[in-house]
């Protein structure tokens, strides 16, 4: 089944959560249209430790952003560059400038401005995360505490960086 749940190894130890991927969902009912499709993916329960801790303690946990929108690729160029910021956002309360290209977050690197979404998405609001960027020239590590997500304003706009 498809409807998400425990996925175990073979000697029935607790290795991840599979979750339905349901692309464009907007609302739990567009969920269910997708269930039975057979597309989903596992999150490896891996650095979840902490995370899961304080699910059970009912703390209500939000996903980060980095408050910047990503230029359209330009060249062979890699990482992520950074167009128009959110005023007092994360990034530029961490010192990010339009113009900066993402190179990595926490030492993993960044190729495109998918995989910069894909990273980002590993972490949640409140958390600082390093930011390494490349500015005239050269590499620079600034420390960036993620903000909370506001649907309202990202709904309709893929370029916003979760």
């Amino acid at each position: 089944s498809n409807y998400g749940g425990p996925v175990l190894d073979i000697e029935g130890r607790l290795v991840g959560i599979a979750v339905p991927f349901v692309p464009g969902a907007k609302s739990e009912a567009d969920n269910a249209q997708w269930y039975d499709a057979g597309v989903g993916f596992v999150v490896p329960l891996d650095g979840l430790t902490d995370v899961l801790s304080r699910l059970r303690a009912g703390e209500v946990l939000k996903g980060g952003l980095l408050g910047a929108e990503i230029k359209p690729s330009k060249g062979e160029t890699t990482g992520a560059v950074l167009g128009k910021l959110v005023k007092d956002g994360a990034a530029e309360k961490g010192g990010l400038l339009v113009g900066d290209r993402i190179v990595a977050i926490e030492k993993r690197r960044v190729m495109d401005a998918t995989q910069l979404k894909s990273v980002l998405g590993e972490f949640l609001a409140g958390e600082k995360i390093v930011v390494r960027i490349v500015r005239d020239g050269g590499e620079i590590d600034c420390s960036v505490e993620l903000q909370e997500a506001n649907p309202e304003k990202n709904a309709n706009n893929s370029k916003k960086v979760p």
